[in-house]
């Protein structure tokens, strides 16, 4: 029933009251606070917590400490003064701050602002002894306020711990509170300076700390994240990432293929893909082309087998066919002409657009421009970066109704709305196609959906699988009441992206007794998120 509670240097006792529907606890509190309870059972009534704070005999102190049920919190504040008052903290340089490395204590630092950026309010911090990245700030300074205060060049005063990221061998600074912030005279980052470089150059140079300035041609442009390929006479480099001050729908709706750019970026590189990139990239200048972007309608025909045979990471090809299997979650899809089948599995932004994902059916016939890729681990041949030219419907407009429901043996009867991280998505299921799946979360977050069961249903069947080689749980819910949970096993068929190829036995067939409910939800739990449902038929 409070937020803050304030206590003398002598210390003492209050009391707040805990209101809570479930089973509640406690966390985070330190040695000089003492709690009557730290946890209870649900009840309708208030239950009196009482809160004793120690004697404080030095500085004013604080800490919060935070009271949850699930996944629900709320926080309290405890603040004691201290016979001493507000400790002031001295400014450690970053280099100390670095030397130390102590991961217990909290230290202030003061320096200059540089990258920021306002979706993570993180930034490079430096002052006359170096350059330390601030990687957190806590939650209380995630605000609009502080998003559109803070600039580059701007002077800061922090309070931190520090941290390693061993990864990318670098230290950082993390659960940083804002103390002091003054606007710098230049306003920012003067990237318009940096050193101009063809791209065979910076290629050369791999300089991960050094701005560089590229100028170029624009090709596959990809308006999602602002990334796209930039050649000048001396090569090719993808543009992986730019700032987040560029993220913008301005330039998002500006930039096209075949528009000359200048940007200034660092480099990076990507071991997985073999390849060199640009990075934390300010755009400088930009010019429209005069094709107003690539022509991929004179890229030479293939046949699949020809595509196939051929393998040429690098070039545009044109192939026409039938389509099947289509996902209009991601426009992938099968195109078969007659000389074999290919998965075209990733289409150009431009034409992931719901005019697209509305128009394309299975059984309609398309013509295509894209690039070949092999995904080894399916063993599979893929068209990749493709951009739609032509299509036309099939004779039968999509798949043929009537007959066998979509899924065969695997189909469902109970239908689902989607949750948090949840997707529709299809599987190949022992060799049968076209199975609808329930695909809940991902790696970081859990996923829910609610299942809509026919009126007097006593239970459902269904399939679960977990992701490839990490087992989840399922729980499922008629409201706060539990209904059962089960732990499906790991398949090594449920990886990357949709279809999915995979191989069930009865072992992975559970029951849930549904007690007459009508909607209830079902959700990941654990430490991995992701797991998939089929097959869910209600009895």
């Amino acid at each position: 029933d409070q937020k803050t509670l304030a206590f003398e240097a002598a210390g003492g006792s209050q009391t707040v009251s805990v209101t809570a529907t479930r089973d509640w606890a406690v966390s985070g509190v330190p040695d000089w606070v003492a709690l009557s309870a730290t946890s209870g059972k649900a009840a309708v009534e208030a239950q009196p917590v009482k809160i004793t704070v120690a004697q404080n005999a030095e500085y004013n102190r604080s800490a919060t400490i935070v009271f949850t049920i699930g996944f629900a919190r709320t926080s309290l504040t405890i603040n004691q003064a201290g016979p001493e008052g507000e400790y002031e903290m001295p400014i450690t340089s970053v280099a100390d701050f670095i030397q130390k490395a102590d991961k217990e204590n909290v230290y202030k630092l003061r320096g200059t602002v540089s990258k920021f950026n306002p979706t993570y309010c993180s930034f490079d911090l430096t002052d006359a002894s170096g350059t330390i990245y601030v990687y957190s700030i806590q939650d209380v300074y995630k605000t609009d306020e502080w998003k559109n205060k803070i600039k580059n060049g701007g002077t800061i005063t922090i309070t931190g711990k520090y941290e390693y990221y061993a990864s990318k061998e670098q230290h950082e600074v993390v659960d940083a509170a804002i103390l002091e912030y003054t606007d710098g005279e230049g306003g920012g980052d003067d990237y318009s300076k940096a050193e101009a470089k063809t791209v065979e150059e910076f290629i050369q140079l791999a300089d991960k700390n050094t701005y560089y300035k590229l100028t170029g041609t624009v090709s596959k442009f990809n308006s999602t994240y602002c990334s796209f390929d930039l050649t000048d006479a001396s090569g090719t480099i993808y543009v992986y990432s730019v700032l987040a001050a560029y993220k913008t729908d301005e330039w998002k709706n500006k930039i096209k293929n075949g528009g000359t750019i200048t940007i200034a970026g660092k480099y990076e590189y990507y071991a997985s893909k073999s390849q060199h990139e640009v990075v934390d990239a300010a755009i400088l200048e930009y010019t429209d082309g005069e094709g107003g972007g690539d022509d991929y309608s004179t890229a030479a025909s293939k046949t699949v087998e020809e595509f196939i045979q051929l393998a040429d990471k690098n070039t545009y090809y044109k192939l026409t066919g039938t389509v099947s299997k289509f996902n209009p979650t991601y426009c992938s899809f099968d195109l078969t002409d007659a000389s074999g089948t290919i998965y075209v599995y990733s289409v150009l932004a431009a034409y992931k657009t719901d005019e697209w994902k509305n128009k394309i059916k299975d059984g309609g016939t398309i013509t295509i421009a894209g690039k070949y890729d092999y995904y080894a681990n399916k063993s599979q041949h893929e068209v990749v970066d493709a951009a739609i030219l032509e299509y036309t419907d099939g004779q039968g407009g999509g798949d043929e109704p009537g007959g066998e429901p979509e899924g065969g043996i695997y189909a469902s009867t109970v239908t689902w709305t989607l949750g948090n991280k949840a997707a529709s998505e299809k599987a190949i299921v022992n060799d049968v196609e076209n199975v609808p799946v329930l695909k809940l979360g991902n790696s970081s977050t859990i996923g829910t959906a609610t299942l809509t069961i026919p009126s007097g249903a006593t239970k459902i069947t269904f399939y679960a699988v977990s992701w490839s080689g990490k087992p989840s749980k399922l729980v499922f819910k008629n409201g706060d009441t539990e209904l059962g949970s089960v732990s499906p096993a790991a398949n090594t068929g449920l990886a990357n992206s949709s279809p999915y190829t995979l191989t069930v036995t009865d072992a992975d067939k559970y029951e849930i007794a549904v007690s007459g409910a009508t909607s209830i939800t079902v959700q990941t739990e654990g430490s991995n998120k992701r797991a998939a449902l089929f097959a869910i038929v209600s009895e």
